[in-house]
């Protein structure tokens, strides 16, 4: 590890802006135990060796939310938000951190924004999914869901969660034909299976679920 904190070192002499020396430097303080401020430091020194890139506002978002640190996360967020106003990884970024201070109606509000920006996107109606589910508004929940599934008829975590939902509300039809509709689109996958099982047992229906 030495070795290699030396080389980017070596690059960074040659290249002060090179925004990969920066975060990979960032990356070998976080694996060598260096405390969080630590990291962050090297971290800005990425943002202010190159402020028109976002990558290194990306990573201190990440930072912080890995460490917990949701009003670091925040701020750290809104700056990137300010400096990036339309760009989808960093509105999915502000949004986790949002989430993650648990401001949950200006999280929605950045991912109701990222789905202008990206109206083809089932991911901001996943992430507006996972908001309402977790403060338990459920409804709204499967409405996203289902949104994003009409987005992206192939996603698994929109079926699963529309599965879970339909379970939850006694209505075992819908969620078996789900799954039957994965196992027509992935045959040679075992999940469209293993969810069938799940709506059985979910009755108590266990011959059908051993099937």
């Amino acid at each position: 590890p030495d070795e290699a904190k030396k080389r980017f070192e070596t690059v960074l002499t040659k290249e002060p802006k090179n925004i990969q020396a920066h975060l990979a430097l960032a990356e070998y303080a976080l694996k060598t135990g260096a405390t969080t401020e630590e990291i962050a430091a090297q971290i800005n020194k990425a943002v202010g060796a190159d402020p028109t890139n976002p990558a290194p506002r990306l990573a201190l978002i990440g930072l912080y939310i890995g460490k917990k640190d949701s009003k670091r996360a925040l701020t750290a967020a809104n700056e990137a938000v300010a400096a990036f106003p339309e760009r989808p990884d960093v509105l999915d970024a502000a949004g986790r951190a949002q989430q993650s201070a648990g401001d949950h109606n200006q999280a929605i509000q950045t991912y109701r924004k990222l789905a202008q920006i990206k109206p083809d996107s089932a991911l901001p109606h996943l992430r507006i999914a996972e908001i309402n589910l977790a403060t338990k508004n459920k409804d709204a929940a499967l409405e996203s869901l289902r949104k994003a599934l009409e987005l992206n008829p192939d996603s698994l975590e929109a079926q699963r969660g529309i599965m879970g939902l339909e379970l939850e509300n006694g209505r075992t039809r819908e969620a078996l034909a789900i799954a039957q509709d994965i196992q027509k689109r992935k045959p040679k996958s075992a999940i469209g299976y293993l969810l069938e099982a799940d709506a059985h047992l979910s009755k108590k229906s266990w011959p059908q679920a051993i099937d």
